[in-house]
């Protein structure tokens, strides 16, 4: 028996008419229950980089960025391939879209 009297086990173990810490989660993110993080957002918070930085970084339009982040419109297919390769190797395609130096 438990010495928690008067406190019910509600699912997963918290008490009754506490949230559920998925709920505490979506709630903290300010995203509605099982509606994922977008790809880009996922990378920037690994890069700890704003959008605006990753925009730059990578050569796309801040305000598609923007949009992706916050969940507004989908990247095609060939930016989410692109995306993908950032997330994998994001050093390489950085330096990749560097600025080749000038020879004399």
């Amino acid at each position: 028996m438990s010495n928690t009297p008067d406190r019910e086990a509600g699912q997963g173990g918290q008490a009754a008419g506490e949230p559920a810490n998925e709920e505490i989660q979506a709630a903290a993110m300010g995203r509605p229950m099982g509606r994922p993080l977008p790809l880009v957002a996922v990378i920037c918070r690994g890069l700890e980089i704003t959008p605006e930085e990753f925009a730059e970084r990578y050569h796309i339009p801040a305000d598609k960025v923007r949009d992706w982040a916050e969940g507004l419109s989908e990247p095609d297919a060939a930016v989410q391939a692109y995306l993908h390769v950032i997330a994998r190797e994001p050093e390489i395609v950085r330096r990749a879209l560097e600025p080749l130096p000038l020879k004399e």
